[in-house]
């Protein structure tokens, strides 16, 4: 089963997150800051991560910072999902290899999303080094 961690510190989102999710036969497991969701990652081994930026304590660019810096989660596709409209965001999580979608969303986008991100993980993962 395909595990997405959802790192979202508003409840509400958590669960919209969730209930979009699960239907769609994906395990999901949450964290409500940056620190929790890095730890997630090492104890869970996500498949894709969905991370707000506006977080306590570590942001979720940082995170997404750290996560690359990791020689074993540098590849781990991030969806930044965040009503935040600053460029300057959305150019760095863009720089570090993320998708940056803001809030309010269609559910549907976001599915569509999470699908291609998981293939493209797939297929990246399957192709031969010769």
């Amino acid at each position: 089963m395909v595990k997405i961690l959802v790192l979202e510190d508003n409840v509400l989102s958590q669960d919209l997150l969730c209930s979009l999710l699960i239907p769609e036969g994906y395990e999901v497991v949450c964290a409500a800051d940056g620190q929790s969701g890095l730890a997630q990652i090492q104890e869970q081994h996500p498949d894709l991560v969905i991370s707000d930026i506006d977080m306590p304590g570590m942001n979720g660019l940082e995170v997404l910072q750290q996560i690359r810096l990791n020689h074993l989660t540098a590849s781990l596709p991030v969806i930044i999902c965040t009503s935040a409209e600053d460029e300057s965001c959305r150019r760095l999580a863009t720089q570090l290899n993320a998708i940056y979608i803001t809030k309010p969303f269609y559910p549907s986008k976001l599915l569509k999303i999470v699908t291609e991100q998981l293939t493209q993980q797939l297929s990246s993962s399957q192709q031969s080094p010769f």
